[in-house]
């Protein structure tokens, strides 16, 4: 109820403006639930697709939980966001993630959020693996937040000791900047180690290598690599230095970290990786 004196109706209500500006708007951002979807036993190469959403807030979220079984080769899931103007038909925007998916019942989580970009959105999710199927959880909010840009990360508190088919997580605490953190690893000599890394699409990302040999070489690729390649590196590879700390643009899926021991004796080494939002 108002306690400043107010004007006719046919007046300007100066009085609400002054409140509104003191007291703020809380009840704008609220969130309103546009999908939420479980989907099981989505076919190799296949797609599930939520329809056409009809989108009326400035923000969007997005939470994926992806499941794969134990032994999958490539076990991660496209996600395309178009985003389509229905005045004239055009797709103003398409965006395009990789997900991973953890063997654990509940799947990996992914969130996302960020500024929508049209007035109506298709989220379609698409089993890159060529055998095994995905069971999929996809749920998208909309909100009157102002985010600057799209952000979407790992939920590390959730994901830290799952499984991802075929692959070594590193240490993932719950700080939403950690993309992966490894301390004192084993290399032995001749050998590759590999690691999946988080995801922090578009971000500037430090990763930071510290080892006492000098007999190493590093790759930085993004995954999956069917989609990036194996040979398009991150950062340098040819380094020698005992502490190295490179900066590069993240892509859109996670970011695998190699090390190579290109000497005749093991060696230890540690790493972080850290996005920049």
């Amino acid at each position: 109820m108002s306690v400043i004196g107010d004007y006719p109706d046919w007046s300007p209500h100066v009085a609400h403006a002054d409140q509104i500006a003191a007291t703020g708007v809380p009840l704008l951002t609220l969130s309103n639930r546009l999908y939420q979807q479980a989907t099981p036993n989505v076919t190799h190469g296949a797609t599930a697709g939520s329809g056409h959403l009809a989108v009326t807030q400035i923000g969007y979220e997005i939470l994926l939980n992806v499941q794969f079984g134990a032994g999958t080769a490539n076990p991660f899931c496209q996600v395309d966001l178009i985003w389509v103007d229905t005045t004239t038909g055009f797709t103003v925007a398409h965006d395009t993630y990789y997900v991973p998916g953890a063997t654990v019942s509940g799947g990996w989580l992914t969130v996302g959020r960020g500024p929508t970009k049209a007035n109506q959105l298709d989220v379609n999710v698409t089993n890159l693996d060529t055998v095994n199927p995905v069971t999929l959880g996809v749920t998208v909010l909309q909100n009157s937040r102002v985010y600057p840009t799209d952000i979407w990360r790992w939920r590390n508190d959730v994901d830290a000791g799952l499984t991802i088919p075929g692959n070594t997580l590193p240490s993932l605490p719950s700080d939403t900047a950690c993309l992966g953190l490894v301390n004192s690893a084993n290399i032995p000599a001749s050998t590759n180690v590999s690691w999946i890394g988080g995801m922090a699409p578009g971000d500037l990302v430090s990763f930071t290598f510290v080892t006492g040999s000098s007999n190493y070489r590093i790759n930085l690729l993004g995954l999956p690599v069917a989609q990036y390649g194996g040979a398009a590196v991150l950062i340098p590879t040819a380094f020698s230095a005992s502490t190295q700390t490179q900066q590069f643009i993240a892509p859109a899926g996670p970011i695998q970290v190699v090390v190579g021991n290109i000497g005749t004796t093991a060696f230890t080494a540690s790493w972080s990786m850290f996005a920049q939002t």
